[in-house]
């Protein structure tokens, strides 16, 4: 069972860490998604780099939404504008915490 550590947590979104072996949990509406801690680093950065407008779909509804890739080709993240920059910013702050973390373990 891993210990995990709280990164980011609003709305319906948590990224947390386990202490023990890195890896990164994104719990978004019920679906929890594990990345190696690389594997994190390098989907953040992706994330990072999507223009919401350039990219999203218009459903029926009259919403767009984003719809994002996951490892499993029968599982994606479907998100409005408000949700994706959610996802964003919590992935930016997740980042900025574990390489805080790294300097903080290095200065003791």
């Amino acid at each position: 069972m891993c210990r995990a550590k709280k990164l980011y947590s609003e709305k319906e979104l948590i990224i947390s860490q386990c202490q023990d072996c890195k890896k990164v949990g994104i719990h978004l509406k019920g679906l929890l998604f594990n990345f190696e801690q690389n594997e994190f680093f390098n989907y953040a950065k992706k994330i990072s780099s999507i223009d919401f407008h350039q990219h999203s779909f218009q459903f029926d509804d009259g919403e767009g939404r984003l719809i994002l890739k996951t490892k499993d080709k029968q599982v994606n993240y479907c998100l409005s504008h408000e949700e994706f920059e959610d996802l964003k910013t919590g992935m930016q702050i997740a980042l900025l915490m574990i390489e805080t973390e790294k300097i903080l373990s290095k200065a003791s």
